[in-house]
């Protein structure tokens, strides 16, 4: 209601009327207080938030980026993102907010590539947050999400037409790949990031035999989803 449809107000009442429910869980409430919490905040830069804990705040600031990203307010987006990572400096490693604070960088950075042309001012926004989701993938997660948060990179980097990095990215992630035996799933995407650098800067597709090498192995599931991204790269 917020972030895709602008209705505040409305997400407000939907979350009061969630709270007449009377949950017994304690963490459904407070989910309950900080969705009524970030919905205000987009409403009102001045909303009180002194009652929240820092990783409550982080996540309110992230949400509300991500908000205000939706309703096309860039300006709001990267000043509430920076607050979050200003935040998100003492978290210890332990804990979940810099998983939240990892999905939510990672989203970020994924609505604005899907943008047309995009300004200095998103570009900006859409690195800083695929360089916050590499990050903090690696203190919350594993290596797949350390490596897929390479791949996010290596996209952000290409759409900013910034090909050297993008290569660097591109290269890191499938490194990850070899030193992890991973599946023939996280191989296809790392070519794939790669094949399509080529394709933007004009070069011989070397890439594309590996995607079409690693689709053969994927499972059938996964060839559904993934011959869309090697139609892409096969037609020129």
């Amino acid at each position: 209601m917020g972030e895709h449809s602008g209705k505040f107000s409305e997400g407000l009442l939907f979350l009061e009327k969630l709270k007449v429910l009377k949950l017994n869980s304690e963490d459904s409430k407070t989910n309950i207080l900080r969705s009524k919490a970030i919905l205000n905040y987009s409403l009102d830069n001045n909303y009180d938030l002194t009652f929240f804990t820092n990783s409550d705040r982080i996540d309110i600031y992230a949400t509300s980026a991500s908000i205000h990203l939706g309703q096309n307010q860039i300006v709001f987006a990267i000043e509430k993102f920076k607050l979050a990572l200003n935040l998100a400096e003492v978290l210890k490693n332990n804990d979940p907010t810099n998983k939240t604070l990892a999905v939510s960088a990672n989203n970020i950075a994924c609505a604005l590539e899907e943008i047309p042309n995009l300004s200095s001012a998103q570009i900006e926004l859409m690195l800083l947050a695929a360089h916050t989701s590499r990050k903090y993938w690696e203190i919350a997660g594993t290596w797949l999400e350390t490596e897929r948060a390479e791949y996010r990179l290596a996209h952000s980097f290409l759409k900013a037409k910034d090909y050297i990095s993008c290569i660097k990215h591109a290269n890191l992630c499938l490194t990850i790949c070899e030193n992890n035996q991973a599946g023939p799933l996280e191989f296809f995407f790392a070519y794939e990031v790669i094949a399509l650098l080529e394709k933007a800067m004009a070069q011989t597709l070397r890439s594309l035999p590996q995607m079409q090498k690693y689709f053969l192995l994927l499972s059938e599931k996964d060839k559904i989803w993934c011959e869309s991204s090697l139609f892409k790269i096969e037609v020129t």
